[in-house]
């Protein structure tokens, strides 16, 4: 595209400014894991202009010991000013210079990160667009974030993209960026190689931050599952493993919406724990806030005794969620009625057990518990004994 000046894939229709190109330029190709003639053929298959490419890798050098020529690969940064004089020699100028990988042409990180250093530098000041490729492995964590390792440090890059294979299909691969140092990372492409052809997909945005959807889409589930602003934790884990997601997914997309989990009154299967979003905690801490008010407290004692009663009015009690908050306290309150009209019956059932024996010691005339049939035989055999 650079030698021919045709525009970038993603750029659509007359109105995008980068639908019309500047015009071709002139490439430095650095590369030494195929030779001249296979990177030719296969820049050449893929539609570039070659009377606009200068391939370069090796050089010529003089040995005084040996008196004479050797050939000999480049070695950045210390050959960095043969590429400054390719630049300077060349009579169209340069707009352009790749070289694939970096790594191949320094020994160690350090080195590498020199170069790096040294070729920001040399863009600036030669006006010159320098794109370099690195080795590194990109995976993708549980919530879909992008996750890119590599032994080669990129600090003195201006822009880092990086490509990845997508996960749900093997023959696509996503290009989108990891870091811009001067503005905000812009969306993505995704392509494919088919027979040796880069086909890129125009349409396709991806998301430099959420390349695979995955986030949106937990987040879609789970605004779904807590429309009302709250429900149990067992119904958020059930629905979202329907929609494909497990629970330690859900946790972390739960906390970063800021959806909290808190246990729920009562005891076993009637004290669950429940999900709710800020905007439920929220709505609940202000209707809480409003009937405590000095002024509502206020009203309802200056009121007549009989009218002081709590009443559901839509206007005092509708909030978020009230349906579901309803249907899930109902049960528990019938529960609490019963289990207090139970222990009130124990409780009367232990006063009159306590006042038969109290009556029973009171009769004894000791004060004591009321001798039993045991303990009057154990007291009389023992008044039988010699002493």
């Amino acid at each position: 595209r650079a030698t021919r000046g045709l525009p970038w894939p993603d750029a659509v229709g007359p109105g995008n400014p980068d639908s019309v190109a500047d015009g071709p330029v002139n490439v430095l190709f650095i590369g030494s894991q195929d030779d001249d003639a296979t990177i030719g053929r296969r820049l050449e298959s893929l539609g570039a202009d070659m009377q606009r490419i200068r391939q370069f890798r090796n050089f010529l050098t003089y040995d005084p010991e040996k008196m004479r020529h050797e050939e000999r690969s480049l070695a950045l940064p210390h050959d960095l000013p043969a590429i400054e004089k390719e630049l300077e020699e060349h009579e169209a100028g340069i707009g352009l210079i790749v070289i694939d990988p970096l790594s191949d042409f320094c020994s160690g990180p350090q080195q590498l990160a020199e170069a790096l250093r040294q070729l920001s530098e040399l863009a600036r000041n030669a006006y010159v667009a320098i794109v370099v490729t690195l080795p590194a492995q990109t995976r993708f964590d549980v919530q879909g974030a992008p996750r890119v390792s590599s032994r080669w440090r990129t600090d003195a890059a201006r822009c880092v993209w990086t490509v990845a294979a997508d996960p749900d299909d093997h023959t696509r691969r996503l290009f989108f960026a990891r870091r811009i140092n001067f503005c905000q990372e812009p969306r993505g492409l995704a392509f494919r190689v088919v027979d040796g052809q880069v086909v890129w997909d125009p349409e396709s945005a991806i998301d430099p931050v959420d390349p695979l959807g995955q986030r949106k889409a937990i987040d879609a589930c789970l605004n779904e599952v807590l429309r009302d602003g709250c429900a149990p934790a067992p119904d958020v884990f059930r629905l979202g493993s329907q929609c494909g997601f497990n629970q330690k997914q859900l946790r972390a997309a739960g906390k970063r919406l800021g959806i909290e989990s808190h246990k729920g009154a009562g005891f076993g299967a009637e004290g669950g724990y429940l999900w709710s979003t800020r905007e439920y905690r929220m709505a609940v801490s202000a209707r809480l806030k409003e009937a405590s008010s000095p002024a509502n407290l206020a009203d309802k004692l200056e009121a007549p005794a009989e009218s002081r009663t709590i009443e559901s009015s839509p206007d005092s009690t509708d909030f978020p969620g009230r349906s579901t908050l309803e249907a899930e306290t109902a049960p528990r309150k019938d529960n609490l009625a019963a289990e207090v009209a139970k222990n009130e019956e124990s409780l009367e059932n232990y006063r009159e057990i306590w006042d038969s024996v109290w009556s029973d010691m009171a009769r004894d005339g000791r004060g004591n518990r009321p001798p039993t049939a045991t303990r009057t035989a154990r007291r009389d055999k023992h008044a039988q004994q010699p002493r």
